[in-house]
């Protein structure tokens, strides 16, 4: 009789942890982010949590009972019944990246794990399910080669610039100490460009963003000597570059032998952009020296001029020297870059 009480204890407290230990889980997967189902060895699902319902669409009551084949579009449904066979071979698998089908057709990037749950003989009663949802890494991984890509072509590209710039440079700097000076601007310029553009993840440029930076190396401007003015417009990653480029040769030449190589001299940077309905976007930037030395017609603004040319396809440059000084503008048709904004 007290043996008999004894085994009646025991299995009620098995009972009762048994008990805990479901209830344990149960909250568990209620709580979960990831979607946790269950379902029979040949698929049919026996068990959905809140998390399943917002990854797939589906209720609790439409996804019970049915058979997880439900959730692999046509070209994957082969891969789910191999995923099932080894499961029911007793392996644990995952987790794997993989596709899968949500209610209203769209396909989802998940990550999947499952294991066999089996009874004391060793055979499969039940298999286990945990999904997630990896559709911000997946994006975030496409972005990142996409970076890289692009990345290996701006790093091309500047080779090819820097070429270019140490060609024209050494033509226009017969004196080694000149070289060194202008080259060491312009490969700063190249620097500061790239600064702007990894700011901005590669996507684009701000103009007002990179214009700033570039002058800011002229540490001995103040609002006076020089003063920005202009909306916010950005530009695709390939124009960082050449602007950069331009802004630094305005300056030095401005430095060198224009507005600021006189106490009263003074340089203005602005620009507008003309929209309209139909007509493709258009930028205008001015650089208006003003207050240096009488101009000469012959002093070319160097090296941006040529830059503005040849890089950047399409422009119309017109530089006009008078009693007042230089004035260089470019007038650009443009693509704004809405994204890049919105961030």
């Amino acid at each position: 009789m007290t043996i008999n009480l004894q085994v009646a204890m025991e299995l009620e407290n098995t009972k009762v942890a048994l008990h805990i230990a479901n209830a344990r889980l149960a909250a568990a997967s209620l709580i979960s982010q990831d979607a946790l189902l269950a379902t029979t060895p040949d698929g049919k699902i026996t068990t959905w949590n809140p998390a399943s319902q917002r990854l797939f669409g589906y209720a609790a009551k439409d996804a019970i009972g049915q058979n997880i084949a439900m959730l692999a579009s046509p070209e994957n449904q082969l891969e789910q019944l191999e995923f099932l066979a080894r499961i029911c071979a007793g392996e644990t698998l995952g987790p794997e990246d993989t596709k899968r089908l949500r209610n209203d057709g769209t396909l989802i990037d998940i990550s999947i794990s499952a294991a066999p749950i089996k009874s004391s003989d060793g055979s499969v009663i039940s298999i286990s399910v945990a999904m997630k949802d990896i559709g911000r890494r997946k994006e975030w991984e496409a972005r990142q080669k996409s970076m890289m890509r692009e990345l290996t072509h701006r790093v091309k590209n500047s080779f090819a610039i820097l070429q270019s710039i140490l060609h024209s440079t050494l033509k226009t700097s017969p004196q080694p100490k000149d070289f060194a000076k202008v080259f060491s601007s312009r490969l700063h310029s190249l620097a500061a460009a790239q600064d702007v553009l990894t700011a901005n993840d590669w996507r684009g440029i701000e103009l007002g963003a990179l214009a700033r930076h570039q002058l800011a190396s002229y540490d001995k401007l103040d609002d006076v000597k020089l003063r920005i003015v202009g909306p916010e417009v950005y530009l695709a990653p390939e124009y960082a570059t050449p602007f950069g480029l331009i802004f630094n040769e305005l300056a030095a030449n401005a430095l060198e032998h224009g507005a600021w190589s006189s106490p009263l001299g003074r340089v203005e940077l602005d620009w507008r952009v003309q929209s309209a309905v139909g007509i493709p976007m258009k930028l205008f930037v001015n650089w208006k020296e003003r207050g240096g030395p009488k101009p000469s017609s012959h002093r070319s603004p160097g090296l941006g001029v040529v830059l503005i040319e040849k890089s950047l396809a399409g422009a119309l440059v017109t530089n006009s020297f008078d009693t007042l000084g230089l004035t260089c503008a470019i007038e650009l048709e443009i693509v704004p870059l809405r994204d890049l904004q919105q961030n």
